[in-house]
């Protein structure tokens, strides 16, 4: 737990202010199914591929067991977002 509590996370403004135009753009459009799946996105990204370095070694094999599952589980729920979003409900 302390390695949570004591990690300095970076995220650059440019993502940030990528974020907020992107969301901005598709709640305006009303479209707010995408806005959340942009804003999974970007946090899947940060907290796993951006900042990798800061919370296991350079090399792969290092990930335990737990991690590489979370982020596998991460990448079919943007998967069953995607499908979902294809289907129009009226």
């Amino acid at each position: 737990m302390d390695i949570i509590y004591s990690t300095n996370i970076s995220v650059s403004l440019f993502q940030i202010m990528a974020l907020l135009t992107l969301t901005t753009v598709a709640l305006l459009y009303g479209m707010a199914r995408v806005a959340l799946f942009i804003n999974y996105v970007f946090i899947l990204y940060w907290g796993y591929l951006s900042n990798f370095d800061k919370f296991y070694d350079s090399q792969f094999h290092s990930v335990n067991t737990f991690s590489g599952y979370y982020v596998i589980f991460g990448i079919v729920i943007i998967l069953l977002a995607t499908a979902a979003l294809l289907v129009r409900t009226e």
